[in-house]
């Protein structure tokens, strides 16, 4: 995954590095593929969750997946006329060794953590291949620029109980103090 420190404390070589791969390598990919395509292709990119809301300490792969997602909003433009479909998926956390690390700082065990995330567990990779494989098919083919969510709900969440809240932490509006979450242990 790569830094965790957030942008204070990350390491910005560590940094590069994470972009040069989550970010250009998919612009690299994308250009090496779409060059052979047949029209009615189909292209599903891999994003994340932390490209449609911001994680704690986690700024530079972020700012990764947003790049992912702007990007494939931009080829689905650029590659329509071709006839070429360009999708992302955002997976939540994913049950895989990763997010086993038993670290609740990783992005993916935060997000089992999450107060509003409907579903109590971390996503399979079975369930994230059947939403590139859906996005890949026939049955999308007027899906086009699309970032499809599997998140258990996580992005329905009610905006001021994430992400501080579900890690139990003080939210603080903008003004005055912070409001103590209730659950948070501050009361």
């Amino acid at each position: 995954v790569g830094p965790t420190g957030g942008l204070l404390f990350d390491d910005v070589d560590g940094a590069r590095q994470m972009l040069g791969v989550d970010l250009l390598g998919v612009a690299h990919g994308i250009r090496a593929v779409a060059r052979v395509m047949d029209p009615g292709s189909a292209i599903v990119n891999m994003a994340s969750m932390a490209g449609i809301v911001g994680f704690p300490g986690l700024s530079w792969y972020g700012i990764s997946k947003w790049g992912v997602v702007g990007l494939t909003k931009n080829a689905a433009i650029e590659l329509g006329p071709r006839g070429i479909r360009v999708n992302c998926v955002c997976p939540t956390g994913i049950d895989t060794p990763l997010a086993d690390d038993g670290d609740l700082g990783h992005w993916a065990a935060a997000s089992m953590a999450l107060a509003n995330q409907h579903v109590d567990r971390l996503g399979s990779a079975d369930e994230v291949a059947a939403a590139v494989h859906f996005l890949a098919s026939d049955d999308a083919m007027m899906v086009n620029g699309h970032a499809l969510h599997v998140d258990g709900g996580l992005a329905a969440r009610a905006r001021d109980k994430w992400p501080g809240a579900a890690l139990g932490r003080p939210i603080n509006k903008g003004r005055g103090s912070p409001r103590v979450v209730p659950g948070s242990g501050d009361r």
